[in-house]
């Protein structure tokens, strides 16, 4: 006796497909390779890092949807600090940059940076050491201290000095000639100064 294949379609049978699915071909981001603190606008307690999105090339059509913020302090071991939203459609644009508050003055932080998108996660960048700390105040207790026909000393309290958060490394005297354009650094001296001839 002969019996029917039931997964045999016949003229009379319906086929019935699944919902269609959507494969992206791409790849996860690529490591971010260049982070950075800016060199200007330190302030005590914040650490502000830059950096620059990864390449493209192997993840064209798929945006960076976010960036993850890794810091360690001193352990070694990196957890996730925050999470930076990436692609805006918006300004059309990456966010690449991070400010960390809250911090010790001049106390040193690790951080690590990677992105995100539909795929998954992309390496961690390498290691970033962040200072938080700020340039140092203006020196308020200048006062002449001796004063002749050919010179002139001058000193300063360096304990009075707001140090931003971070020692302070050295002074430099600058003077005019009368114009009131201070353009001429006249010395440069060492961290321990408090006072100038």
């Amino acid at each position: 006796m002969h019996t029917a294949n039931p997964f045999l379609a016949d003229g009379s049978d319906t086929v019935n497909y699944s919902e269609e699915l959507t494969i992206t071909l791409a790849n996860a981001p690529t490591q971010v390779t260049t982070m950075y603190q800016p060199t200007v606008g330190y302030e005590k307690g914040t650490v502000k890092l830059e950096w620059e999105a990864p390449s493209t090339f192997e993840t064209v059509g798929n945006i960076i949807s976010r960036y993850a913020i890794l810091k360690d302090v001193g352990s070694g071991v990196f957890y996730v600090h925050a999470n930076v939203t990436g692609y805006n459609l918006t300004q059309r644009n990456d966010t690449l940059s991070f400010v960390d508050t809250g911090l010790v003055a001049g106390q040193l932080y690790n951080y690590k940076v990677l992105a995100t998108n539909v795929i998954g996660d992309g390496p961690e960048s390498s290691i970033l050491t962040g200072t938080a700390g700020e340039e140092p105040g203006i020196i308020n207790t200048l006062s002449i201290t001796l004063q002749s026909s050919t010179a002139v000393t001058f000193s300063w309290d360096p304990a009075a000095i707001d140090d931003g958060g971070l020692p302070i490394t050295g002074y430099s005297v600058t003077r005019d000639d009368g114009d009131f354009v201070f353009d001429t650094t006249d010395a440069s001296l060492s961290a321990g100064a408090s006072s100038y001839t």
